[in-house]
C-alpha cells in the first residue's frame, strides 16, 4: 500500500477475501487497485471517490452495491458474466466511453452508469429492470437490447444533447419491446430486429 497526505494511492487485497466492505476505500487517492477472484461482493461505496482509471472486476464477483465505483476516473468497465446486480450510482460520474454488462445481470440500478461518455451499449438478454436514470448524462447512439425489458420512470430522461432521450423507450415499446439494435441518427430512432 502507498501513502499520500494519509491516504491511499494503491491496494492490492489479499486472496480469500470475499467481500469488501461499504466505504472501504472510499475519499483516497487510489489510481489502481488490484481485487483477488475470490471476492464476491464489492460493498456501497467501496471505492467511491478516488482517481481510478481502470480496473478489474474479476469472475466471481457477483454483486457490486451502490456507489462502488462512483466518483472515479473509469475509462473502461468490464462487469464479468457472474454479476447478477448493478447497484444504484455504481458507476456513476466516471469517464466511461465502453462497458461490458455481464450476460448474468438480472438489475441496473438506478443511475448506475449515469453522467459518463458512453455512445453505445449492449444490454444483455437477462436484464429485466433498468432503472430510472441509469444511463441519463450519455450521449448513446446505440443501443442493442433484448426483449421485454421493464424501465423504470425516467430511465433515459432526456438530456441537453437529446442523443439519448426519453424517447427512447417510447420508440421501444412502439417496436413491441423487441430485441435488436436501436439506433440514433438525425433526431430520431430506427430499428433493426435480431
Amino acid at each position: 500500500m502507498a501513502f499520500t497526505e494519509n491516504r491511499l494511492t494503491s491496494v492490492t487485497l489479499p486472496y480469500g477475501l470475499t467481500s469488501i466492505g461499504a466505504h472501504a476505500f472510499s475519499a483516497n487517492f487510489l489510481a489502481n487497485v488490484s481485487i483477488p477472484n475470490s471476492v464476491i461482493s464489492i460493498g456501497p461505496a467501496a471505492f467511491a471517490n478516488n482517481r481510478l482509471t481502470d480496473v478489474n472486476i474479476p469472475y466471481g464477483v457477483i454483486f457490486i452495491r451502490d456507489m462502488a465505483f462512483l466518483d472515479n476516473q473509469l475509462t473502461n468497465a468490464n462487469v464479468p458474466d457472474s454479476v447478477i446486480s448493478i447497484g444504484a450510482a455504481a458507476f456513476e460520474n466516471n469517464q466511461l466511453n465502453n462497458v461490458i454488462i455481464g450476460n448474468s445481470v438480472v438489475r441496473i440500478g438506478q443511475s448506475a452508469f449515469m453522467f459518463n461518455q458512453l455512445t453505445s451499449v449492449v444490454i444483455p438478454d437477462g436484464v429485466v429492470c433498468i432503472a430510472a436514470e441509469a444511463f441519463f448524462g450519455n450521449q448513446l447512439a446505440s443501443v442493442i437490447i433484448g426483449n421485454d425489458i421493464v424501465f423504470m420512470p425516467g430511465i433515459f430522461t432526456d438530456d441537453k444533447t437529446g442523443g439519448f432521450g426519453s424517447a427512447f423507450v417510447g420508440f421501444y415499446k412502439a417496436q413491441g419491446r423487441m430485441a435488436g439494435t436501436y439506433t440514433y441518427s438525425n433526431g430520431q430512432w430506427s430499428f433493426r430486429p435480431r
